[in-house]
């Protein structure tokens, strides 16, 4: 018998909500299931191949038509419209669907889009189905002193803290105000290296690792001057307060984490890491119970991560991992993300250790940050200039977001509003927003 016509039966039609990701310059689209409309006759799908875009990044969007007896509907005329054409436009406004049921366009996002909520439709004949979509725009890009390389956001979330290091690193840390991005202060606190920096818990002061010294170096946040100078012994890597923000663990190439009272500023216990040269990322857990340590070793090869009970300031668990770099810890503590710069980004269960699962990423990976409310992370890919949003649910990478000039670390603010994200060789800090 002949297929019935669409236009002969009713549509349902569903639409979705979806979530977001950002760039520099970007703007950002996502969407989460597959949009879809039926009839008793014929199903009709709208998917993404990815759930964010930005600018310079297309996504393909693709239309599904399947027939009554659920096969694929070749032969079909589809277009694709969006409720805003100056902020998203298609590679083309139609497309014929082939052998599979599938006809698909590409999406682009425009760089000078508004941030807002738009949508994107797919229609043939009287089936339909849209999706959703949040636009992102970079608000800012403040200038910092040369070789800008990390960047923490305050607890309070007022302002910023960044770190100069590399090669062109001046030993300067930059202050950051997050209500219009100027730069309210800069000071000088090493030689050279400021490539790790810790706020403390009150927003009183911070730590920052004078690398190449040797020493960490406290920071009274009031009046933006050196509090105190506190000897480690060896090139300073990562550095965490504790929650409670009455000692420090600093993580030095010569393998070892120093235990720093923060009410002497003095170190008051040294832990011996299993080789290698010291903690690169350090976090705690958020009841600071534990604290887990990167430890570089071998090139790479021989990388670990070591958990650290703060109670005895001994190792109880170590497991190899591959090329880690740093660590983020999740609001709650159920998860934790390690970046490891051979390609991958591994997800650590706490409780064990170990890990759970492994997100291939685009070459190197550096700075990682997981947001407040634990549902979605940022991490740095210099090599390939991009940033990547995670789906921490799925540990699926949602979006990939164009950045030049080496992006670094990225730092989500408390607020789950807004990020920060270093770009190394071009000597700034970039705002990207998603709220």
């Amino acid at each position: 018998m002949p297929e019935t016509s669409p236009a002969e039966t009713g549509i349902n039609r569903r639409q979705i909500l979806v979530g977001s990701a950002v760039a520099v310059p970007a703007i950002v689209l996502s969407t989460s299931i597959p949009a879809r409309a039926t009839s008793t006759n014929s199903t009709f799908d709208l998917t993404l191949s990815a759930t964010g875009i930005a600018t310079g990044s297309p996504v393909d969007v693709t239309a599904t038509v399947l027939d009554s007896r659920g096969d694929p509907w070749a032969g079909q005329v589809v277009t694709f419209t969006t409720s805003d054409p100056a902020a998203l436009s298609f590679s083309s406004t139609s497309a014929v669907t082939d052998s599979a049921g599938q006809a698909t366009v590409s999406v682009s996002a425009a760089s000078n889009a508004t941030a807002g909520t738009r949508s994107i439709t797919a229609a043939s004949g009287p089936l339909s189905a849209s999706a959703s979509i949040d636009v992102f725009a970079t608000t800012a890009t403040t200038s910092t002193a040369a070789g800008i390389w990390y960047v923490t956001i305050s607890p309070s979330g007022s302002f910023a803290l960044g770190g100069s290091g590399g090669i062109t690193a001046d030993g300067t840390v930059t202050r950051i105000s997050t209500s219009d991005d100027s730069v309210t202060a800069t000071l000088k606190v090493a030689s050279t290296t400021v490539q790790v920096i810790a706020i403390s818990p009150g927003n009183d002061f911070a730590l920052a690792n004078a690398t190449s010294d040797g020493n960490v170096v406290r920071i009274d946040l009031a009046t933006n001057t050196i509090q105190a100078v506190i000897p480690v012994g060896a090139n300073v890597q990562g550095i965490a307060i504790s929650p409670n923000g009455l000692f420090a663990y600093v993580g030095s190439t010569d393998s070892t984490i120093s235990r720093i009272d923060l009410s002497t500023n003095t170190v008051s216990d040294t832990i011996i890491l299993p080789g290698g040269t010291g903690g690169t990322g350090i976090a705690f857990s958020p009841d600071g119970t534990f604290a887990y340590a990167v430890n570089v070793n071998n090139g790479g090869a021989g990388n670990t991560l070591t958990r650290i009970v703060t109670s005895s300031n001994t190792i109880d668990a170590t497991t190899s991992i591959p090329s880690a770099y740093s660590i983020a810890m999740s609001p709650d503590g159920s998860f934790a993300y390690v970046s490891a710069r051979n390609g991958f980004i591994h997800r650590i269960d706490p409780t064990t250790n170990q890990i759970t699962a492994s997100i291939s990423t685009p070459g190197d990976t550096v700075g990682i940050d997981i947001s407040t409310d634990g549902s979605f992370a940022y991490s740095a890919h210099p090599d390939a200039n991009v940033v990547l949003r995670i789906d921490t649910a799925t540990n699926t990478v949602t979006a990939t977001i164009p950045i030049s000039g080496r992006p670094l670390f990225v730092a989500i603010s408390p607020d789950d509003s807004f990020a920060y994200v270093t770009r190394n060789t071009a000597a700034s800090v970039a705002r990207i927003e998603w709220n």
